[in-house]
Formats: C-alpha cells, structure tokens, sequence
C-alpha cells in the first residue's frame, strides 16, 4: 500500500516545489522596472504656449494622508522608506471661473462613505488619516464648479462638501464607470458624487504637446485638458500656464509620485493592479509624460497623490506671493 502511495507522494511534492519556484520568480520579477523603450521618440511639438496670459491663482488643499512603503509606488525599487501618499483638490482662480481640480475629502469620508465598505477596502484602498475636510479648507469660497481628473472616489470624495456645484469630466470616464462591473467601487464613486449635475466633456484629437487629445477650457490658452489615459479611461491632466507664476501640469493619477514619470517607471503591480484599467495605455502616458518633462524641466509635473512635491510647490508660491507685496 505504501509503494502505490509513495510515486503520487513524491509528484505531490515536486508539484509544491515547481509552485514554490514559479511563485518566487513571479515575485522576483515583479521587483524588476519594466522595459519602456524611448529610443526614436519624437519630442513634443511646442504648439501649445501661449503670451498674453492671464494671471490664475492655484491653491493645494491637502484633506488626508496614508504611508506607503516606496516599493510599492515604484516598481524596481527596493526602499521600506515611507513615503505620504495625499488625497488633494486644486483650487484655481482664473478671471472667468474659480474651481476646483479633484475635490479631495468631505467631511464624513470615513463613518459614512468608506466605514460600509468591505473589510479588504477598509485596510487597503481606504486607510487613510483625515486631516481637514474641503468645506473647512475651502471656507465658504464660491466654487463655478469641479473639474475631476477621473472618477475614483478618492478624487470625487469632496463633493459631499460642495451640494449642488456642477461636476466636469470627460464622457470617456463618465461612460466607463456607468458600465463598470465593479459595483462597490462604483456605487462608492456614485454615492460620493451626489446629485450635483455631471457635465460631460470631449477632447479634441491631435497631437497637443505631445499628448493625443486636448482642449482649451477657456479658449485662451492659459488652461489646456490633456487627455492622459491607462490609470483610467478618461484621466485627464490640466496645463496650466499664467502670466503671475510658472507653468504647472496637473495629472491627476498618470502617476502617484513624480517618480513614476521621471523614471520612467510604473506602480509595483500589486498595486497597480488595483487601480489601473489599462497597463499598456498606462506605459504610453508615462511615456509621453516623460518626454514633455525632459523638453520642460522648468514646469513642474505634479501627481495628485504627491505631497512632497505639492508641498514644495505651495512653498514656492507662498515665497513668490511675498515677493509681489
């Protein structure tokens, strides 16, 4: 009896070994930065600035905060240092509009948006240190409305704080999340949006800075919408280019740390495999974020989980507001 057992024994145990080595390749292999090939990339063309520009105030509220070990925000590296992912809204003040870009976090995100979630969301995607909520940073400015990068619900999470303001996202995002088969993160980013009214919006194609698609919100130049897939389908950036103050380039989660484009590297995929919808698309837009980087390494690129680099821009924009007095 124990010879006709031992041979299915012994393939029991070779078969736990084979797991045991794929297993550990896979994971050795997810440590390694992928291959981004930019031999042969054109630069982008330098159709889009502009002179005569009109000045455009630009505030970071910054609503909460986790800590994340590095590795898991670049794939290829292997640093255990923390580093502060934010949960942010823009506030831009423009002569024909003061809005928001992303609305950060409402006052009662946690007991009453992400405390009915799964326990798994809880721990992972919704742990998180509320700081201050948008309506006590926004402190009753009026708002025209709130332009969304995209539609996870950490980017529509203020919008409890703002009833009734119009919400701006491209068509692309607004018909993916409808068909999404994701039904707690849908319904979660349904909820958190209200009944404020949804505007849709279409980018134009071409090549704009690089980028396949783009419109100019006012028709001035000072503020373009690029179209930034992968992350999502609709993640939309914002360039925003004043006559008071350096440019800036808005990209909502085409990165989580501006890292991610100047590597260019991805998201460790146990991570990215969370929150992205397209790997590829979303290799292309690092890409191609990378490249308008390198061309313009006077405008920042700021990620809308980035705090290191919010907080150094607000730094700035306080010293060159002291300046102007």
């Amino acid at each position: 009896m124990s010879r006709r057992c031992w041979p299915a024994r012994r393939w029991l145990q070779l078969g736990a070994i084979s797991l045991g080595v794929v297993g550990a390749g896979v994971i050795v292999k997810s440590f390694i930065p992928p291959t981004i090939e930019l031999e042969g990339a054109e630069s982008a063309p330098e159709n889009w600035q502009r002179h005569n520009l009109p000045e455009i105030d630009i505030s970071f509220f910054r609503c909460g905060s986790t800590q994340v070990p590095e590795w898991l925000l670049q794939q290829g590296v292997l640093s255990w240092r923390p580093r502060t992912i934010a949960h942010s809204a823009v506030l831009i003040r423009h002569p024909r509009a003061t809005f928001l870009y992303d609305t950060g976090l409402c006052e009662a995100i946690s007991i009453r948006f992400i405390a009915e979630q799964s326990p798994f969301f809880r721990r992972t995607l919704g742990r998180l240190t509320q700081e201050k909520s948008l309506s006590e940073l926004l402190g009753g400015i009026s708002l025209d409305f709130a332009l969304l990068s995209h539609l996870h619900w950490d980017h529509v999470g203020g919008v409890p704080d703002i009833p009734g303001v119009p919400l701006r996202v491209s068509r692309i995002e607004y018909e993916s999340l409808l068909q999404s088969r994701d039904n707690e993160k849908k319904e979660l980013t349904l909820r958190l949006m209200q009944n404020n009214p949804v505007e849709v919006f279409d980018l134009e194609p071409g090549d704009i800075a690089g980028f396949s698609a783009a419109q100019d919100l006012f028709g001035d130049g000072s503020l373009l919408l690029i179209s930034l897939p992968g992350h999502t389908p609709g993640n939309t950036g914002l360039l925003i280019q004043r006559s008071n103050g350096s440019p800036l380039f808005l990209v909502g989660d085409a990165g989580h740390i501006v890292e991610n484009i100047l590597g260019p590297t991805p998201l460790h995929p146990l991570f990215g495999s969370m929150v992205t919808t397209d790997k590829e698309q979303a290799l292309d837009t690092l890409k191609r974020l990378y490249l308008f980087a390198n061309a313009h390494p006077e405008i920042p690129l700021i990620c809308m989980h980035d705090a290191q680099l919010q907080e150094k821009f607000m730094s700035s924009e306080l010293a060159r507001k002291e300046r102007a007095v």
